[in-house]
């Protein structure tokens, strides 16, 4: 894992990145030492905060910032109110601990994009360890609401288990989550046909963890996918999921499909709709009330995203 392949940015200057190709490693502007594996530090944008975690270092929730004679948390502090972590390679970089650090001087985590995938492993202030995988890593602060954005894929059975994990080892998560009602619902099915596609790529295969996410987001960019907003509507959730099953039912000769699966699966989804229910909300309109609330927002991407994903 390499930890200081991440960046701290100011979003309210993300003009900054005009200089940054998509790509970390096709430009000179961002170029990754090959001795240091990090950022050209004088040529990287000013508002970009090149941020190191010391595991070596006594207190687990000190911070460094590499290249900046302000380091430690006033240099933190010193970051606008709505601050992004991305990583710039693509994943493990540890950007689930950065966020964990950061979130004490945050009144808002919110997560903007990917999935149940690899995750993040925290611990809390007597050593009890959790593995995250979707509720935001800022859930350890009692005092950060935790927002899960509409471009993250949601997966509620796997949500449930982390809420669970957390409230009986002590983290209240009441009135702390927040789903927004445009993600995009993961089912299981996802998760099958990942591992189809993946097969049928034989040698060429990607490498997923199979959990679904890349063909929850295929859904998602054909239209055909299901919103969390769309469990308040339980009336039209079997012609949907109909929709979603037969087509992969017509790809893929190995899934199996039939009307009792289509009878379990929203059986189970009236369900998880109640137990959801307190979680859901219109969270581009939290967000706004509480940039005009003079609220620190702290936005964190999955699976080392681009730039531009931010807009």
């Amino acid at each position: 894992m390499a930890e200081e392949n991440l960046l701290c940015f100011t979003i309210n200057n993300l003009s900054t990145f005009v200089a940054l190709d998509a790509n970390p490693l096709s430009k000179p502007a961002c170029y990754l030492g090959a001795q240091h594996n990090r950022f050209n530090l004088l040529q990287r944008p000013r508002n970009v905060v090149v941020c190191s975690v010391k595991p070596s270092v006594a207190s687990p929730s000190s911070l460094s910032v590499v290249g900046s004679p302000n380091s430690g948390p006033n240099r933190i502090e010193s970051l606008t109110q709505v601050s992004g972590v991305l990583g710039c390679k693509w994943g493990d970089e540890g950007k689930g601990k950065l966020v964990d650090i950061l979130a004490q001087h945050f009144d808002v985590v919110a997560c903007c994009q990917g999935g149940a995938n690899a995750g993040h492993t925290i611990y809390n202030a007597e050593g009890k360890k959790f593995a995250l995988h979707l509720v935001p890593s800022g859930i350890l602060n009692d005092d950060t609401l935790c927002v899960i954005g509409n471009g993250v894929v949601v997966h509620l059975l796997g949500l449930f288990k982390e809420i669970d994990g957390l409230e009986s080892n002590g983290v209240s998560c009441k009135g702390r989550i927040l789903v927004s009602d445009h993600a995009h619902l993961l089912f299981d099915f996802h998760q099958e046909v990942d591992g189809l596609e993946e097969a049928e790529l034989a040698k060429s295969f990607i490498g997923t963890t199979k959990r679904g996410i890349g063909p929850c987001y295929s859904s998602k960019v054909i239209r055909n996918g299901i919103r969390v907003g769309d469990l308040r509507h339980m009336d039209i959730l079997p012609q949907k999921l109909d929709i979603l099953l037969s087509d992969a039912a017509s790809r893929f000769k190995d899934f199996k499909y039939d009307p009792q699966m289509l009878r379990e699966e929203v059986e189970k989804y009236k369900r998880f709709a109640e137990r959801l229910k307190p979680f859901i909300a219109d969270t581009v309109l939290v967000v706004n009330e509480a940039i005009s609330e003079k609220k620190k927002i702290l936005v964190k991407g999955g699976q080392s995203f681009s730039w531009w994903d931010l807009y």
